[in-house]
């Protein structure tokens, strides 16, 4: 019999609080081109299509080369994603 074993993928999270969208873009999600920010919602351009956050939403990243980046709720980051601590 096969030994499961349990994986988990290394995704990292970034809250925006209104002030940190520049960082954002250009640090966390590898220097994608901001669109706006007013401090409420932050957009940022991908090759494809525009992508973007509300106030107090956590920003997922695959990676440090992550362009890409996605949006999740408090509740759901809550709900679905587990913190653990930088290895």
């Amino acid at each position: 019999m096969a030994n499961v074993v349990r994986v988990i993928f290394n995704f990292e999270s970034l809250q925006y609080d209104g002030t940190n969208g520049a960082y954002i873009c250009e640090t966390f999600l590898a220097g994608v081109p901001l669109v706006s920010d007013n401090g409420q919602v932050l957009i940022w351009a991908t090759p494809e299509y525009n992508n973007g956050c509300n106030l107090n939403e956590y920003v997922i990243r695959t990676g440090e080369d992550d362009i890409w980046g996605r949006s999740v709720t408090p509740e759901r980051y809550a709900a679905e994603f587990y913190e653990v601590p930088n290895l």
